[in-house]
């Protein structure tokens, strides 16, 4: 994080550049809770988002009190956001309207710059929603146990499925 500048400062930065219609702030992704779309050292462009606007599916930088959290909007209940990561098998706690600091609008990776397609980001939720149905029955089935190996390679498909997906909408001529 940013030495000697006050996360509150750098969250109210963050809201005004994107807001401003001549710029987008970018900021790096440091986890990789939302592989295949956004990696490890990507930048993620940042714009403003009404909370009426919001939608299911929107990938959203939210603010944590001490850092940023990257994740996708699973849910709208009242005033309250259930985020998760694509890659994680566990919903975040929940996050108030007034913790959203955006939607990422494009990522960037090794220079080059992509829009946010929202024909993939749909994509990928829909995968998601099939993925947390599947595991939720395996639960059922093993009455609330650790998740077994099954559902772990259950996990793993899923998981491959969404960056078959990525590549395939990236680069529709590719063989994969």
């Amino acid at each position: 994080m940013s030495e000697g500048v006050p996360h509150a400062t750098l969250v109210a930065l963050i809201r005004q550049a994107a807001q401003a219609a001549d710029t987008r702030p970018w900021l790096r992704v440091t986890s990789g809770s939302m592989s295949p779309l956004l990696r490890v050292g990507d930048e993620v462009a940042v714009a403003a988002v009404a909370p009426e606007r919001l939608q299911v599916g929107d990938v959203l930088v939210l603010d944590e009190g001490h850092g940023f959290l990257t994740h996708r909007l699973r849910q709208i209940r009242g005033e309250l956001l259930y985020t998760r990561g694509d890659r994680s098998l566990v919903y975040d706690a929940p996050f108030g309207l007034e913790q959203v600091v955006g939607r990422v609008t494009a990522v960037r990776r090794n220079g080059r710059e992509n829009e946010l397609n929202p024909t993939l980001n749909q994509a990928l939720h829909h995968l998601a929603q099939a993925e947390e149905q599947r595991l939720a029955c395996l639960r059922q089935i093993g009455r609330g146990e650790p998740l077994t190996l099954s559902a772990r390679a259950w996990h793993r498909f899923y998981f491959y499925r969404r960056w078959w997906l990525v590549q395939k909408i990236k680069n529709p001529k590719s063989p994969i």
